[in-house]
């Protein structure tokens, strides 16, 4: 994720992040999932987006599609855009939910900003290396997987948006960041 905040904080798209790591407090309660759908609305509504990304893993789809379904249900014009490991093993999945309409299969560092670019100017998506999407007739648009990225060309990770908190993780009983 931070690297393709990185690409998108040195374009030209207007960006916000709004970021929800439920991972390790799953399972997660109905009202702790209503205060965070509640919460989710709020940013909506005071930004506006055109398009929500929403990453996730298998034991993480359930929460991650039922704030899509939220998204939708307040904001049915938002497109979704579902990634993670979860799209990347089983985007058939993904994309056939009524709340996906799109879903990236590798990685999004160049997919996505090719997405947003021809979003901005109305162009089609349908043939953007790396994602599938659904068209407007509900057929879907299944492009393979885009090139292996040159890792030399990337840009530094953006890392300023993230609470320290998450910098750290356990390996071997100690914690390392």
């Amino acid at each position: 994720h931070c690297l393709i905040l990185s690409f998108f904080f040195n374009d030209t798209a207007t960006t916000e992040i709004y970021t929800l790591s439920l991972h390790d407090a799953l399972p997660i309660s109905r009202s702790t999932m209503d205060d965070v759908k509640n919460d989710l609305l709020a940013e909506l509504e005071r930004f506006g987006p055109d398009l929500v990304g929403i990453s996730i893993l298998e034991d993480t789809s359930p929460v991650g599609f039922e704030l899509a379904r939220t998204i939708k249900g307040t904001y049915p014009d938002t497109l979704t855009v579902f990634g993670g490991a979860f799209c990347m093993a089983n985007p058939e999945a993904v994309i056939q939910r009524g709340e996906a309409d799109i879903v990236c299969i590798g990685e999004g560092e160049l997919a996505l900003p090719q997405l947003l670019h021809q979003l901005e100017r109305g162009a089609p998506i349908g043939e953007i290396p790396g994602l599938w999407s659904k068209g407007a007739d509900g057929g879907i648009s299944r492009q393979p997987v885009g090139p292996p990225l040159d890792l030399d060309a990337l840009p530094l990770p953006d890392l300023s948006f993230i609470d320290d908190r998450h910098l750290y993780g356990p390996m071997a009983g100690h914690a390392y960041k």
